[in-house]
């Protein structure tokens, strides 16, 4: 009623600088409004000293590392870090103390900038995933084909422009393996964050090299290799090590049937070993491997038993064995020749037993039953920008989603292709 004053719950804290409506009410769901944050209901002055202190800690925004609190910007110190192709990467002293890097950079206000390189089936499938994460937006898309480029519903831009645009937060390569690296080095070199698609490196040495890089860079380096999510999270939350112990002379069986003629690797990049690295094994296995990885760890030795191309070097069908260095065992089969579709990964160890099937996880860990429902796969990538998305803005760990987590499949792969690819170089159209 007009005039009426308006009765204020006494369990309810008006934050500074929210605007009308963004209150917090103790015990309650509601959300607070857009840029509020959730903190704890209590206004005493225990609760309002550490929201001080907590205001005066270094955050990041675009522009480096500043102090929030009012009057006090001058006084947080700076140290400024390399540059990297022209690029001044900045970091406070505040967050070494805290034994923190922030990788991050973005403020949390806006959504992540994501520029995709390369527009082909791979590069649709992340502008999908992108539309479907609220906190990435896709700001520009690089692709040489001309004719591709006009189809494109996003803005196309240089490469090196999109490289020394600050909108850009996150490049996603979305390009065949072979010479992408150089591409990659380059935008971690200009600050940016990566995503690779796989196979994220033509073997081992290049991986590593992408991640050193990425070290040095101070920026986040993930893959999309979004099968990863299939994973329970009483699996993903051990160590990776500790895991493959727990596995230790476990068997498993892998099968992967996914449809293709012949023609598919017969046309384009897919009919070039040294740009495509493999076939179905390293374009369409290569999920289902990766989780075998994931949960029994580093490779000793991998022995192919048959095996039929559709253009040289480039498979369609593979029958192997991989021995793990826990002693682990791992029969693959891996085939495009079937009208059958099929993705079968099953494991048991002496206590343990992981099942995934079409991408519905089942089994039993640490004597309880472990379980999680298939998702559609635009979905699964979605959770992967998500997972980067906020590692960009707070530093977080990248978790699965890590390119260094690759290394065990891409041991693999090299060792069932039987030969080193050929490094190509970049196509001169970039």
């Amino acid at each position: 009623m007009p005039g009426r004053a308006r009765r204020r719950h006494p369990r309810v804290l008006r934050r500074p600088g929210l605007r009308p409506g963004g209150f917090i009410r103790h015990g309650a769901t509601r959300r607070p409004a857009s840029g509020a944050t959730i903190g704890r209901p209590h206004a005493g002055p225990r609760f309002r000293a550490r929201y001080r202190r907590q205001r005066e800690r270094c955050l990041c925004n675009r522009s480096g590392c500043h102090n929030l609190a009012a009057g006090k910007a001058e006084q947080q110190p700076i140290s400024m870090t390399r540059s990297l192709d022209g690029v001044e990467l900045r970091r406070s002293k505040a967050c070494n103390r805290e034994g923190r890097l922030h990788y991050g950079g973005v403020s949390a206000t806006r959504r992540v900038g994501v520029a995709v390189v390369g527009l082909g089936n791979a590069g649709q499938g992340h502008i999908a995933a992108i539309e479907n994460c609220p906190e990435c937006s896709v700001v520009a898309g690089v692709e040489p084909d001309a004719e591709v480029a006009r189809r494109a519903s996003i803005p196309i831009r240089d490469f090196t422009e999109v490289l020394r645009d600050d909108a850009t937060d996150v490049v996603a390569f979305c390009l065949p393996p072979g010479g992408r690296a150089e591409l990659v080095t380059r935008a971690l070199r200009s600050g940016k964050h990566v995503v690779v698609e796989k196979p994220p490196a033509q073997d081992v040495s290049e991986l590593d090299g992408l991640t050193a890089t990425a070290r040095a860079a101070e920026r986040f380096a993930a893959v999309m290799f979004q099968h990863r999510f299939c994973l329970p999270d009483q699996l993903t939350a051990v160590d990776p090590s500790v895991l493959a112990d727990r596995f230790a002379g476990a068997i498993g069986s892998l099968v992967v049937s996914r449809p293709r003629v012949d023609t598919y690797y017969e046309l384009g990049w897919r009919s070039h070993a040294a740009v495509a690295i493999g076939g179905v094994t390293a374009h369409l296995g290569v999920h289902y491997l990766d989780l075998a990885c994931q949960i029994l760890g580093p490779i000793a030795d991998a022995e192919v038993l048959s095996r039929v191309e559709a253009a040289p070097g480039v498979d369609s069908e593979l029958v192997g064995h991989i021995r793990f260095v826990s002693g682990a065992v791992l029969n693959v089969t891996v085939t495009s020749r079937s009208k059958h579709r099929c993705e079968h990964l099953a494991i048991f160890g002496s206590n343990d037993r992981v099942e995934i099937r079409d991408g519905a996880c089942t089994g039993e860990f640490d004597g309880s039953a472990i379980t999680r429902a298939a998702r559609p796969a635009v979905e699964l990538r979605a959770e992967v920008y998500r997972r980067l998305s906020v590692a960009v803005r707070d530093g977080s760990d990248l978790g699965v989603i890590a390119l260094s987590r690759s290394r065990f499949v891409t041991d693999a792969l090299a060792r069932l292709s039987g030969a080193a690819a050929i490094a190509t170089g970049v196509d001169s159209a970039w």
